[in-house]
Parts: structure tokens; sequence; C-alpha cells
């Protein structure tokens, strides 16, 4: 009985742990994209950037509500971000200046690294 009750303390704890966005699926910025265009989300959410001239689109996408990707478009390209908090896009959301909030808040934190 001893030895049951550590295995549910260890399958409890291994699947009770937030998971974070996986990059290892990706190897290029393609399948990033794929990905993001062909799967629900459970926050799906864009915003208007029409006040900012740097930046020129904005949406987040995340699976658990808390953490998620974050594409941003800027002059002719589209950036993507990774395991960006929720709170980080709330925030952006209301900023007065999209393009300062990114330089300070996004820009290197949160950045793609493929595999």
């Amino acid at each position: 009985m001893h030895f049951s009750k550590f295995y549910y303390i260890i399958l409890f704890v291994l699947f009770s742990c937030k998971k974070e966005i996986s990059l290892k699926r990706f190897t290029n910025y393609n399948q990033v994209e794929n990905y993001l265009s062909t799967n629900s989300f459970k926050v799906d959410e864009t915003t208007d950037t029409g006040n900012s001239s740097f930046i020129t689109s904005a949406h987040f996408q995340s699976e658990d509500g808390e953490k998620g990707f974050l594409t941003l478009g800027m002059k002719r390209k589209e950036y993507h971000f990774s395991n960006v908090p929720i709170e980080v896009w709330e925030r952006f959301k209301n900023a007065n200046s999209k393009g300062k909030f990114y330089h300070r808040n996004i820009k290197g934190k949160y950045s793609i690294k493929l595999k």
C-alpha cells in the first residue's frame, strides 16, 4: 500500500506541472506559422494597433490561457514570440505606445528558438 501512495503522488506531481510550450517540435518558421493557423487555442485574440507606426498587427494565441504565442507584424514582416505570459499580452493591449512596450518588455525575452 505504501508503494501505491508514492506512485500516485509522483503521477499527481507530473501531471499537475504547468506545461511550457514545447518549441522542439519546430525546425523552421513555416512550421510555426502552420501550427498557429491550424490549431485551436483557449485564448485567440488580436488587438488594434492602428495608432502605432512601428507595430502593424498583434495576435496572441494560448493553449492553456497562461502563456502563449505572440505574433507581431512590423513593416513587411511578422515575428513570433513564445511562452509570453498572458499578463504581458494584457499590458501590451493597454499600452499607450505599442512600440515602446515591445522594446521594453518583449524584444529579446520571448523569441522563438528553433531546434
